[in-house]
C-alpha cells in the first residue's frame, strides 16, 4: 500500500473520530445538567420542578426564575434568605447555596432548568456564569 494512502486512511479515521467525541461532547451538557439537578435540587424543588408546598417554590412555569435570570448563578451558588413570590405566593425557606459546583456545572444545571421549565428557553454558558458569580452580592 502507498505510504500516502496510508497517511490519507489515518487522517480520515482521525479526522472521524474527532467529529464524534464533539458530537458526543455537545450532545452531554443537558444529561449533566439533569445529573446535578437530581443530586442537588430535586430533593427540595421536586423531580418535575414542582416544589414541595408552600415550603418551596416551584421551577415549573416559575415567573420569579424567568425574571431572575442574571441572579441563577448566584441563587445556586451562595443561596438565598429573602422572601420570594413565585406565581403569587411567598416562599420564606431559605435556600442553602451549593458551593461546591463549579461554573460548568452550574451552566449544565441552568441550562436544564431553563431548557425543560423555563418560557425563556435561556442558555448560560460555563463563562457567563463565572462573570455572573464574580457579581453576586
Amino acid at each position: 500500500m502507498n505510504v500516502n494512502l496510508r497517511v490519507v486512511i489515518l487522517s480520515s479515521f482521525v479526522l472521524i473520530l474527532l467529529a464524534l467525541m464533539i458530537f458526543r461532547s455537545c450532545s452531554r451538557p443537558p444529561q449533566k445538567g439533569k445529573v446535578v439537578y437530581q443530586n442537588h435540587c430535586a430533593s427540595c424543588h421536586g423531580n418535575e420542578g414542582e416544589g414541595f408546598r408552600n415550603l418551596i417554590p416551584p421551577l415549573t412555569d416559575s415567573n420569579y426564575l424567568d425574571a431572575n435570570q442574571d441572579n441563577f448563578a448566584c441563587i445556586v451558588g451562595y443561596g438565598m434568605d429573602q422572601e420570594v413570590i413565585v406565581n403569587g405566593t411567598s416562599y420564606t425557606q431559605p435556600m442553602a447555596g451549593i458551593e461546591q459546583l463549579t461554573p460548568t456545572q452550574i451552566a449544565n444545571v441552568a441550562n436544564y432548568v431553563y431548557g425543560r421549565w423555563s418560557t425563556t428557553k435561556k442558555k448560560f454558558t460555563p463563562k457567563e456564569i463565572e462573570t455572573l458569580l464574580g457579581n453576586c452580592q
